[in-house]
């Protein structure tokens, strides 16, 4: 009969041991959480909320060029940006979430000089003038992501400008070759 209790008590006090080290063990999660979000520099946070803002515009861009552009090569561009920023914009959320960022409970229309400059014009000016603004666009994004990809301070971060650098790489150029088949030449700034 001695035995019949000892072993009652015994899983218990596993029991309560393994709830301790459980709880000791998400203590810990929250720390290092903490400690990721802290350890954003500055510049990795103003690299992060410029990356969204462009990522929106870029989808706004390409989805007013998709309504209003009869060039099936700018459709097709247009419609390359919609998709590849739509998924660059989903994976900064994510590192926005896991860095512990506030991010957009909705996602604002874009309003900027690009688009109200673009609102007033149609066919042939309209697309070369799309073009020559995604051509200066991506050389400054493409000069952006490799410095952050070279000199973020927080790996995933460093991690996010490698992984979208080749589509922006991607996207110049052929932003490049539309600009060299719409207008006969390269016009860059």
């Amino acid at each position: 009969m001695r035995l019949n209790w000892r072993m009652p008590v015994c899983a218990m006090l596993a029991a309560v041991l393994g709830l301790s080290i459980v709880g000791c063990q998400q203590s810990n999660d929250n720390v290092q959480a903490a400690r990721e979000t802290s350890a954003l520099t500055d510049a990795d946070r103003h690299f992060i909320n410029k990356a969204e803002k462009e990522n929106l515009e870029e989808q706004e861009l390409g989805r007013m060029v998709l309504e209003k552009s009869k060039n099936g090569d700018v459709r097709d561009y247009a419609q390359m940006l919609v998709d590849d920023h739509t998924k660059a914009l989903k994976d900064l959320v994510d590192l926005m979430k896991d860095k512990g960022m506030a991010q957009p409970k909705r996602l604002p229309k874009a309003e900027h000089e690009a688009w109200n400059k673009l609102k007033g014009m149609s066919g042939a000016e309209f697309d070369r003038e799309f073009v020559n603004m995604m051509v200066r666009d991506h050389q400054d994004a493409v000069k952006e992501f490799q410095h952050e990809s070279n000199l973020a301070q927080d790996y995933d971060v460093k991690m996010y400008a490698n992984h979208v650098l080749p589509a922006l790489q991607k996207h110049l150029q052929k932003a490049q070759e539309l600009q060299g088949k719409i207008s006969g030449g390269p016009n860059t700034r």
